[in-house]
Protein backbone atom coordinates (compact mmCIF):
# COMPACT_ATOMS: atom_id res chain seq x y z
CA UNK A 1 0.00 0.00 0.00
CA UNK A 2 2.81 2.13 0.38
CA UNK A 3 3.91 2.23 -2.79
CA UNK A 4 1.44 3.42 -4.15
CA UNK A 5 0.10 6.62 -2.01
CA UNK A 6 3.77 7.38 -2.91
CA UNK A 7 3.12 6.80 -6.68
CA UNK A 8 0.26 8.57 -6.71
CA UNK A 9 1.28 11.44 -5.15
CA UNK A 10 4.49 11.57 -7.09
CA UNK A 11 1.94 11.90 -9.91
CA UNK A 12 0.58 15.13 -8.41
CA UNK A 13 4.11 16.16 -8.49
CA UNK A 14 4.62 15.80 -11.64
CA UNK A 15 1.96 18.42 -13.09
CA UNK A 16 3.53 20.59 -10.93
CA UNK A 17 7.15 19.75 -11.68
CA UNK A 18 5.95 20.64 -15.33
CA UNK A 19 4.35 23.87 -14.27
CA UNK A 20 7.34 24.94 -12.51
CA UNK A 21 9.81 24.36 -15.31
CA UNK A 22 8.46 26.64 -17.81
CA UNK A 23 9.04 29.33 -15.13
CA UNK A 24 12.51 27.95 -14.32
CA UNK A 25 13.40 27.81 -18.21
CA UNK A 26 12.89 31.34 -18.44
CA UNK A 27 15.18 31.90 -15.83
CA UNK A 28 17.60 29.17 -17.30
CA UNK A 29 17.83 31.44 -20.48
CA UNK A 30 18.24 34.62 -18.96
CA UNK A 31 21.17 33.27 -16.49
CA UNK A 32 22.30 30.74 -19.41
CA UNK A 33 22.83 28.25 -17.09
CA UNK A 34 20.45 25.42 -15.66
CA UNK A 35 17.79 26.32 -12.82
CA UNK A 36 16.63 24.19 -9.87
CA UNK A 37 13.23 23.57 -9.71
CA UNK A 38 11.85 22.21 -6.43
CA UNK A 39 8.12 21.34 -5.82
CA UNK A 40 7.04 19.58 -2.04
CA UNK A 41 3.80 18.91 -0.95
CA UNK A 42 2.09 16.94 1.63
CA UNK A 43 1.90 13.55 1.75
CA UNK A 44 0.67 10.16 2.99
CA UNK A 45 2.51 9.61 6.18
CA UNK A 46 4.19 6.37 4.93
CA UNK A 47 7.74 4.96 6.56
CA UNK A 48 10.79 6.52 4.78
CA UNK A 49 12.71 3.51 6.13
CA UNK A 50 10.82 1.34 4.12
CA UNK A 51 10.93 3.48 0.95
CA UNK A 52 14.68 2.95 1.57
CA UNK A 53 14.59 -0.72 1.40
CA UNK A 54 13.06 -0.63 -1.53
CA UNK A 55 15.07 1.62 -3.29
CA UNK A 56 18.02 -0.79 -2.63
CA UNK A 57 18.68 -1.78 -5.96
CA UNK A 58 17.25 1.10 -7.94
CA UNK A 59 19.70 3.51 -7.20
CA UNK A 60 23.05 3.89 -5.13
CA UNK A 61 22.73 7.53 -4.49
CA UNK A 62 20.38 7.11 -1.19
CA UNK A 63 20.36 8.06 2.45
CA UNK A 64 17.92 7.31 5.52
CA UNK A 65 18.37 9.63 8.53
CA UNK A 66 16.10 10.01 11.55
CA UNK A 67 15.63 11.59 14.89
CA UNK A 68 13.72 8.99 16.77
CA UNK A 69 13.12 11.06 19.80
CA UNK A 70 11.55 13.74 17.24
CA UNK A 71 9.52 11.24 15.31
CA UNK A 72 11.23 12.17 12.54
CA UNK A 73 12.52 10.27 9.43
CA UNK A 74 13.99 11.22 6.00
CA UNK A 75 14.93 9.22 2.81
CA UNK A 76 16.42 10.86 -0.13
CA UNK A 77 16.82 8.76 -3.37
CA UNK A 78 18.42 9.38 -6.75
CA UNK A 79 20.64 12.83 -7.24
CA UNK A 80 18.97 15.96 -9.08
CA UNK A 81 22.60 17.91 -8.78
CA UNK A 82 25.72 17.02 -6.56
CA UNK A 83 28.80 18.78 -5.81
CA UNK A 84 32.48 17.17 -4.88
CA UNK A 85 35.44 19.06 -3.59
CA UNK A 86 39.10 18.61 -1.98
CA UNK A 87 41.32 19.90 0.61
CA UNK A 88 41.06 22.08 3.26
CA UNK A 89 38.56 24.25 1.23
CA UNK A 90 35.89 21.51 0.11
CA UNK A 91 33.39 22.96 3.15
CA UNK A 92 33.13 26.80 1.49
CA UNK A 93 33.78 25.22 -1.73
CA UNK A 94 30.03 23.01 -1.14
CA UNK A 95 28.62 25.78 0.41
CA UNK A 96 29.46 28.32 -2.24
CA UNK A 97 28.06 26.01 -5.00
CA UNK A 98 24.68 25.21 -3.01
CA UNK A 99 24.31 29.05 -2.26
CA UNK A 100 24.51 29.59 -6.30
CA UNK A 101 21.96 26.84 -6.51
CA UNK A 102 19.57 27.76 -4.42
CA UNK A 103 19.63 31.23 -4.77
CA UNK A 104 17.67 30.84 -8.44
CA UNK A 105 15.93 28.09 -7.87
CA UNK A 106 12.29 27.88 -8.76
CA UNK A 107 10.69 26.45 -5.23
CA UNK A 108 7.05 25.30 -4.31
CA UNK A 109 6.82 23.81 -0.87
CA UNK A 110 4.91 25.01 1.90
CA UNK A 111 7.17 25.77 4.77
CA UNK A 112 4.90 23.96 7.58
CA UNK A 113 5.72 20.42 6.38
CA UNK A 114 8.98 18.96 7.25
CA UNK A 115 12.01 19.15 5.64
CA UNK A 116 9.68 20.74 2.26
CA UNK A 117 11.89 22.48 -0.54
CA UNK A 118 15.43 21.72 -1.30
CA UNK A 119 17.04 19.78 1.12
CA UNK A 120 20.44 18.09 0.64
CA UNK A 121 22.60 15.71 1.84
CA UNK A 122 26.59 15.75 2.61
CA UNK A 123 29.42 14.09 3.79
CA UNK A 124 32.74 14.98 4.34
CA UNK A 125 36.60 13.75 5.33
CA UNK A 126 37.49 14.37 8.81
CA UNK A 127 41.41 14.89 7.47
CA UNK A 128 41.67 15.50 3.84
CA UNK A 129 45.16 14.83 4.33
CA UNK A 130 44.95 11.04 5.12
CA UNK A 131 43.73 8.65 2.02
CA UNK A 132 40.82 6.79 2.11
CA UNK A 133 40.83 3.56 2.86
CA UNK A 134 38.31 0.71 2.74
CA UNK A 135 34.61 1.64 2.23
CA UNK A 136 35.58 4.98 2.03
CA UNK A 137 38.19 4.77 -0.77
CA UNK A 138 35.82 5.83 -3.49
CA UNK A 139 34.45 8.72 -2.22
CA UNK A 140 35.84 12.62 -2.24
CA UNK A 141 37.25 14.59 0.35
CA UNK A 142 33.46 16.79 0.23
CA UNK A 143 30.52 15.50 -1.46
CA UNK A 144 26.80 17.12 -1.40
CA UNK A 145 23.54 16.13 -2.95
CA UNK A 146 20.27 16.98 -3.31
CA UNK A 147 18.08 14.08 -3.76
CA UNK A 148 15.89 13.84 -6.87
CA UNK A 149 13.12 12.58 -4.28
CA UNK A 150 12.84 12.86 -0.49
CA UNK A 151 9.97 11.72 1.66
CA UNK A 152 10.08 13.23 5.08
CA UNK A 153 8.11 12.22 7.74
CA UNK A 154 7.16 13.81 11.64
CA UNK A 155 4.53 12.32 13.29
CA UNK A 156 1.62 12.06 11.07
CA UNK A 157 3.14 14.54 8.92
CA UNK A 158 4.56 14.07 5.67
CA UNK A 159 5.47 15.75 2.91
CA UNK A 160 7.29 14.60 -0.79
CA UNK A 161 9.65 16.54 -2.88
CA UNK A 162 11.03 16.06 -6.25
CA UNK A 163 13.93 18.27 -7.60
CA UNK A 164 15.48 18.19 -10.81
CA UNK A 165 17.18 21.11 -13.31
CA UNK A 166 15.93 22.84 -16.54
CA UNK A 167 18.37 23.93 -18.78
CA UNK A 168 17.77 27.23 -21.28
CA UNK A 169 16.95 24.48 -23.88
CA UNK A 170 15.61 21.59 -22.32
CA UNK A 171 12.29 20.21 -22.97
CA UNK A 172 11.84 18.46 -19.68
CA UNK A 173 13.31 18.73 -15.88
CA UNK A 174 16.34 16.53 -15.24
Amino acid sequence: MIHVRVATAALRHVRRMEEMAELARERARQLGRPVLVSVSAQAAPDDPLALFARAAGATHNRFFWSRPSQGLAVTGLGSAWDIAAGGAGRFASVAAAWRDLVATACVDADPALPFAGPVAAAGFSFDPLRPPSGLWADFPDGLLFLPRMLLARQGDLASLTFNGLVGPETSSVN
